[in-house]
């Protein structure tokens, strides 16, 4: 469904593959920034983020915002 999106951020799905296969923080601060500069909904990404990357997700000990 994401895929045939018309207004998506820029490499997006790269980005959601590379957090779910290196769950780095690195991925993950990439996704959030595209995601964050994408739109303004008027959430800040500390708020959403969490909701989307959790500690276990990212099997270290901290969630990268």
């Amino acid at each position: 469904m994401l895929a045939e999106a018309e207004h998506k951020p820029e490499g997006i799905l790269d980005l959601i593959d590379k957090v779910l296969n290196t769950r780095s923080p690195e991925a993950v601060k990439q996704f959030v920034t595209a995601i964050d500069n994408f739109t303004n909904s008027g959430i800040e990404a500390s708020e959403w983020a969490s909701c989307v990357v959790t500690e276990e997700e990212l099997g270290c000990s901290e969630a990268y915002i």
